[in-house]
């Protein structure tokens, strides 16, 4: 085995606001959707393995994640040992997912790599080889607490793509959440309605601009590939399914309360009308005009 690192990915509050192109692996980022390019920034120490990105900048539901990692330069023989050196180095508390790199893992270490990753990533001896997906030059494994990916021919930066890709899985995740909970909030008051249509209109905005199946550039066809892997892992497009019906219900209901509320007020206005028109008829303009202006006092 040529190198290994260890990862963690941690929200932050303080969002990046730099003016440079984003850029990965020093590189200008190209594989993205242009919309989501201008509305990210990234921080990139790729001689670290660290990275920090701002998603969605300028959109009240943007996210920030830094990804910092840790290399030991060797296997540990067992779960408490890697815990001792890895749990000192990197807080696990705060941590949004996990990732193990290794590049140039050969055969009789493989057994070794899997159960670090294993004690790393789930605390547990669970992480199967048969839970690996396999490709020409790299071999990988995702789930919601995180990723472990083996680079065959000793070069990390494919890894540290998907590593971005994570990323953007839990910005995208971060953000459809807090939709969801802020729309649970808000109709435990029910009868706030302009609150219900702001954040109604602030959602399907985010959706709308924001939110795409498949960010990728399809000419980039293997990271276009992973990220279809790291979508499913973590279910974003049950979640978003999931939120925009949310939104459509509650879009009906609020739409529903408003012209009942709306019909209301026509039908209490219609009934003043005829009870003055009435009054017009029976007695004198005057009598009638104090009687309105007690009326509506």
């Amino acid at each position: 085995m040529k190198d290994i690192y260890f990862g963690k990915i941690y929200p932050l509050e303080k969002h990046i606001s730099l003016t440079n192109k984003p850029s990965l692996c020093k590189q200008q980022i190209k594989f993205l959707n242009p919309l989501l390019l201008q509305t990210m920034f990234t921080e990139d120490n790729f001689e670290q393995y660290a990275l920090k990105v701002t998603f969605f900048q300028g959109n009240r539901f943007s996210q920030t994640l830094h990804f910092c990692s840790h290399s030991p330069n060797k296997l540990f023989d067992t779960k408490e040992e890697l815990k001792a050196v890895l749990f000192d180095k990197l807080d696990s508390k705060e941590s949004l997912g996990s990732i193990v790199i290794a590049s140039g893992v050969i055969p009789s270490e493989e057994s070794l790599v899997i159960k670090n990753s294993s004690w790393f990533i789930r605390n547990s001896d669970s992480l199967d080889k048969n839970e690996f997906f396999h490709l020409s030059n790299e071999w990988r494994a995702i789930d919601g607490r995180g990723m472990a990916i083996f680079e065959s021919f000793g070069t990390v930066t494919n890894a540290y793509r998907q590593v971005f890709l994570i990323m953007l899985a839990l910005a995208y995740y971060r953000a459809l959440h807090k939709i969801s909970e802020e729309l649970a909030n808000v109709l435990a008051k029910p009868d706030n309605i302009q609150e219900l249509d702001k954040l109604y209109t602030e959602a399907a905005i985010f959706n709308a601009r924001y939110y795409f199946d498949n960010p990728i550039e399809f000419s980039r066809y293997p990271t276009f590939c992973a990220w279809e892997h790291i979508r499913e892992a973590y279910h974003l497009r049950d979640k978003n399914n999931e939120v925009t019906s949310q939104l459509a219900q509650v879009h009906q209901i609020l739409s529903y309360t408003q012209q009942k509320a709306e019909q209301s007020i026509n039908e209490k206005r219609n009934w003043k009308l005829g009870v003055i028109g009435v009054i017009l008829g029976g007695t004198g303009l005057i009598e009638a005009i104090d009687i309105i202006i007690q009326w509506f006092s």
